[in-house]
């Protein structure tokens, strides 16, 4: 399909008085996108620019998906950073984030992780994520509902905010909290890049125990409780000797 929503566009193009509008430029962006088509998306994205059409959020959304199908996550980044700009008309969304993140996971580059930490940062940031007026403390943090790759964003969020409060003085450690559930999550598109396993059928709790004992510089052992097996606990003298690095 996207072959024919790129003919249309050019056939609009040529004809004056039938001109491509927002509608027709991001359903094409989106065919693009399902089909994997990434570089055909960005043309047309930029072929609307040059039409003197604004792209909505939308639009962005939908170049970021092509990005993300076609493992492109710089560029994905690039555009994340264009909407986060302060002189950008378009601000980012939950679809955004969880987007980018995902792109960058899907890429299994390790060293994007920092970049991930950016991006889940300024979403913070902007409210988009971890709402302050919803967090109880930082010992504690919901993940449930979330896509993989924003969980485990949101774990490394936690645990170095964590490190930089108690290294700070302002608070003791103790144990850690990640709320989970305990049901499988399909995962829109799974990522390979632990261990190069397809995590897919993966419950986000068995997961989020996988980040902890494979991303971090120190492995980060866990618990489930039986008293609360929808969560996944960071004992606090496991998390002493993580602070200690």
């Amino acid at each position: 399909r996207w072959r024919e929503a790129m003919k249309l566009i050019q056939t609009q193009r040529a004809d004056p008085r039938v001109r491509p509008n927002i509608v027709s430029y991001t359903s094409a962006i989106s065919a693009c996108a399902r089909s994997g088509r990434f570089v055909e998306a960005e043309e047309l994205f930029s072929d609307m620019k040059n039409d003197g059409i604004e792209p909505d959020r939308v639009s962005y959304n939908s170049l970021i998906y092509a990005f993300e199908v076609g493992n492109q996550p710089e560029k994905a980044v690039a555009i994340w950073e264009e909407m986060c700009n302060e002189n950008s008309k378009i601000s980012p969304d939950i679809i955004t984030v969880t987007d980018v993140l995902g792109t960058i996971e899907r890429s299994g580059n390790k060293y994007l992780w920092e970049t991930s930490d950016m991006v889940f940062a300024e979403a913070v940031d902007r409210k988009i994520l971890l709402r302050s007026d919803l967090l109880d403390s930082i010992w504690e943090m919901d993940l449930s509902g979330m896509t993989f790759p924003v969980a485990k964003a949101a774990c490394r969020y936690a645990l170095f905010r964590i490190r930089r409060v108690v290294q700070s003085g302002e608070e003791d450690a103790q144990d850690v909290t990640f709320i989970t559930g305990v049901g499988k999550q399909r995962q829109g598109n799974p990522s390979e890049s632990l261990n190069d396993k397809n995590i897919a059928g993966t419950s986000l709790r068995e997961y989020m125990q996988q980040v902890l004992r494979e991303e971090f510089d120190l492995p980060i052992f866990s618990t489930i409780p039986k008293s609360a097996p929808g969560t996944v606990v960071v004992k606090k003298d496991m998390l002493d000797k993580w602070l200690l690095l």
